[in-house]
């Protein structure tokens, strides 16, 4: 099933029984303001998403969700904030490319790669909430066109006040909004 160009589509509930989102599903729906990607969710093809420019919020619950098509949000350019679910392992090409008013994004620290243009475009990403340290960050493989990811400030998870100097943070009493601890002089 497909919602291709519905530029009408302006919410959409994905039940539990749904186990992935085809290639171009939401395609151009330019009117689909929000999405949860439920936990039953273990793959999403590619464009799934491509150009919703009305999207400004993707929560990825989908902690069975390994598998991601290249341009999934690719134009969504209203896009503020996205949490990626624990388990993704990879960041395709063009993932979120082009998806300028992107701010913050929340990366588990299962994520061990981040291919090409992944984040190609995104003007104004500034932070970077990344749930693992610095070391574990640092073994990601970055590829090419993701500036706009590599010099985002980027905050380490502690759930704990830290003592050290750095950027970390932690999740809001909400369990949801990151909340930074203390900022790097």
């Amino acid at each position: 099933m497909t919602f291709e160009g519905c530029t009408g589509l302006t919410s959409v509930t994905l039940p539990t029984t749904i186990t992935s989102i085809g290639d171009s599903a939401f395609s151009g729906c330019s009117g689909l303001t929000s999405i949860t990607i439920p936990d039953s969710i273990t793959s999403i093809g590619d464009r799934a998403f491509f150009e919703c420019s009305g999207l400004t919020a993707v929560n990825w619950n989908a902690t069975n969700c390994t598998s991601t098509g290249s341009s999934v949000f690719e134009g969504c350019t209203n896009i503020a904030t996205v949490t990626i679910g624990d388990n993704v392992q990879t960041l395709p090409s063009y993932a979120f490319s082009g998806c300028t008013g992107l701010t913050s994004i929340t990366i588990p620290d299962s994520v061990t790669s981040i291919e090409w243009g992944a984040f190609n475009g995104c003007i104004g990403l500034t932070k970077v909430y990344y749930k693992g340290c610095k070391s574990e960050w640092d073994k990601i493989t970055i590829d090419s066109y993701n500036d706009a990811l590599t010099n985002s400030t980027r905050y380490y998870y502690s759930e704990e006040e830290p003592t050290s100097s750095g950027n970390y943070w932690h999740y809001d009493d909400d369990g949801v909004t990151p909340t930074i601890w203390k900022k790097e002089n």
